[in-house]
């Protein structure tokens, strides 16, 4: 798993509000792209700390 950080230009773009085109040409809903990239980032954390986080997994209200 890659960590995910700053590109000064990013190979990927918005197409139109809410779709994200990928280096390889696939289209993505942003919102779901975003997320991705989000939980990327959380597990590459909980796995170099050597424990687990289960906090995105018992959300409250």
């Amino acid at each position: 798993m890659s960590y995910i950080e700053h590109h000064n230009k990013y190979i990927g773009r918005r197409i139109t509000r809410g779709l994200f085109k990928s280096q390889k040409g696939t289209i993505i809903n942003a919102d779901v792209n975003g997320v991705h990239n989000i939980l990327k980032k959380a597990l590459l954390n909980a796995v170099e700390a050597d424990r687990i986080e289960d906090a995105g997994l018992h959300p409250t209200r």
